[in-house]
Order: structure tokens, then sequence, then C-alpha cells
């Protein structure tokens, strides 16, 4: 029984961590959410959960075209990379941000998934 409690209490708090990074997504701006896409896109076509800037730039560019949206240029796209590192949505590297910046999720991809799924259905 005390195990059960435990395994039940881990739960919970995993379940409110990742709630919050999912209504955080939820709450992210048109532009971050393909970002987020973007990696995502990245994450599958490599087989890797690790992506560099310069190809998550790319593929973004490619969605913002493909919805019709005006592709920012590489330093607002960086910025949105920057806030989504801020808001520990992303885990970028140490320094500068640049081109060869390497990124990560901080939450798994079902995760941004289920929340880019249940924001643009709301």
């Amino acid at each position: 029984a005390v195990v059960s409690t435990q395994t039940t209490g881990l739960r919970a708090v995993t379940d409110m961590y990742q709630s919050i990074k999912s209504r955080a997504i939820m709450n992210c701006t048109l532009y971050q959410k393909l970002f987020l896409k973007a990696v995502l896109g990245v994450f599958r076509r490599r087989g890797v959960e690790e992506a560099v800037f310069k190809e998550v730039y790319e593929v973004f560019s490619s969605l913002c075209q493909f919805q019709g949206l005006f592709s920012p240029p590489c330093s607002a796209v960086l910025s949105l990379a920057v806030d989504l590192g801020a808001s520990r949505i992303l885990l970028t590297e140490q320094g500068p941000p640049s081109l060869h910046t390497h990124i990560r999720l901080n939450c798994s991809q079902d995760d941004v998934v289920f929340a880019l799924k249940e924001s643009l259905t709301q």
C-alpha cells in the first residue's frame, strides 16, 4: 500500500508538471507553435531528439510558406527559439544563439503533439 501511494504521488507530480508544459505550449504564439512543429519534423527526419537551429529554420520557413504566412527573417526566428528556451519548453546550448545552436525539447514529443493539437482545436 505504501509503494502504491508513493507511485500515485509521483505520477500526480509528473502529470502536474507536464500539464504546465502543455499549457505553456498551448499559450505560445502561432509562430512559436510552427517552430515547435518544425523541431518535431527535424527530430522525426533525423531519428534523434536533437536538432541544429539551421535545420529547424529551413523546415519552419517551409511550414510558413505552406500555410501562406510571412516567413520571418532568421534573426527573428532565432529570437523565437531563445524565448522558447527562456520558458523552458526548449533546451538550448549556453552562449550566444547562432545557426549552429543545438536544440532539444524539455518535454516529450507526445506532449508537444498533444498540446499543439489541443490548441488548434480550441
